[in-house]
């Protein structure tokens, strides 16, 4: 049974994007964010998106450093390592938009990762911005399956 809204409210929930240049995400949602329904449709609490952020980290070589550019409201020890694997990390800033806190030095690309970890994001593609250029955006009305 997919995942509703009131399933995860007030609790930490993850979920991963590409955007229009094929690189990716992943957001926090701190218990408040606005998760798009496609992600919420993809998956079942036993199994979402962020139930594999270790298995990520263990599949996924680092190919870079990061750069912090935030500090959200959250913190995570696993937003550090993720950047270093060329993955942006966003954080919910309680007000109305994620926000990029970890930009990678060397961002990973959706096509040039193996179809176990790609299954394992469950992603959604943003088109209407890529994530070097974007600081902010809302989570609503995002997304389509990857």
């Amino acid at each position: 049974m997919p995942i509703s809204r009131q399933d995860v409210l007030l609790k930490e929930f993850d979920w991963f994007a590409t955007d229009s240049a094929g690189e990716l995400a992943t957001c926090s949602s701190a218990g408040w964010g606005e998760i798009p329904a496609i992600v919420l449709q993809q998956c079942t609490l036993a199994d979402s998106p962020m139930e594999h952020i270790d298995r990520l980290i263990a599949v996924m070589p680092e190919i870079g450093g990061h750069r912090v550019e935030a500090h959200g409201p959250g913190t995570c020890q696993e937003w550090p390592l993720l950047g270093n694997r060329g993955l942006y990390v966003y954080d919910w800033g309680h007000g109305s938009t994620y926000e990029r806190i970890i930009v990678p030095t060397v961002p990973v690309r959706a096509d040039t990762l193996c179809s176990e970890i790609l299954a394992l994001l469950r992603g959604v593609t943003v088109s209407q911005f890529t994530f070097a250029c974007c600081r902010s955006f809302p989570g609503a009305g995002l997304g389509l399956p990857v």
